[in-house]
């Protein structure tokens, strides 16, 4: 039978794959929205970081301004999902630090 704490650890660890596959799912779907249009990024949420700002920024022409304004929206549901799965991980730290049977 599982403690309390350990139940909520493992319920922390569900959440916080689930976030994690969420915002990789969002961030290939983005990536592939982006190479229709010509524009490749390379994989990792920095490259796309940096991809989103410049076609933001340039009002890159290759892609349209509805185009733009779907990324911008996706992009603001990654910022969200990224400080979602920030919470969580903290969580998962402070039980760890605060909780001596989980340290092992």
């Amino acid at each position: 039978i599982k403690s309390q704490v350990q139940q909520d650890m493992l319920a922390l660890h569900r959440v916080r794959s689930l976030l994690i596959h969420e915002r990789t799912a969002l961030m290939n779907q983005m990536r592939g929205l982006l190479a229709e249009y010509g524009v490749v990024v390379a994989v990792g949420a920095a490259h796309l970081r940096w991809a989103l700002a410049d076609i933001q920024g340039d009002r890159d022409a290759r892609v349209s301004e509805l185009i733009r304004e779907a990324l911008v929206e996706m992009a603001a549901r990654l910022s969200h999902s990224r400080n979602s799965s920030s919470v969580t991980t903290s969580g998962l730290d402070i039980s760890r630090e605060t909780t001596p049977e989980l340290a092992a």
